[in-house]
């Protein structure tokens, strides 16, 4: 196993046990929204704006997402695009954010990514 698969692992170890405590509370606040195989769009599912302010998993991918710090107004929308060519490592399954006025950070993942064409 590569240094960069133990660290998605890892990762997802990590997140899952964030998920599950965040989950129990309130309702995903983000969704991803693919576009495309390499678009996305960030989605803000509540009333509220929404203030990422970074990233917990900084160090175990070279390739983030999407710039920080963001505001996300209600129901709007950041948008963010993959790209292999910047990284060795691969595009992250999921991020652990920091937001403002939440204790937990939560984790927002990047499931079901359409095939390339």
């Amino acid at each position: 196993m590569s240094r960069a698969e133990r660290a998605v692992s890892a990762t997802e170890s990590m997140a899952a046990s964030f998920a599950g405590l965040v989950n129990q509370v309130t309702p995903e606040p983000l969704v991803v929204d693919w576009q495309s195989h390499d678009a996305f769009e960030v989605r803000n599912t509540t009333g509220d704006p929404i203030e990422i302010l970074g990233y917990v998993n900084r160090d175990e991918t070279s390739q983030m997402p999407f710039v920080v710090p963001v505001t996300i107004p209600p129901g709007q929308v950041v948008r963010g695009r993959t790209s292999a060519k910047y990284s060795s490592w691969p595009f992250p399954t999921l991020v652990v954010l920091n937001l403002r006025d939440r204790p937990q950070p939560i984790v927002l993942r990047f499931a079901n990514r359409p095939p390339r064409p």
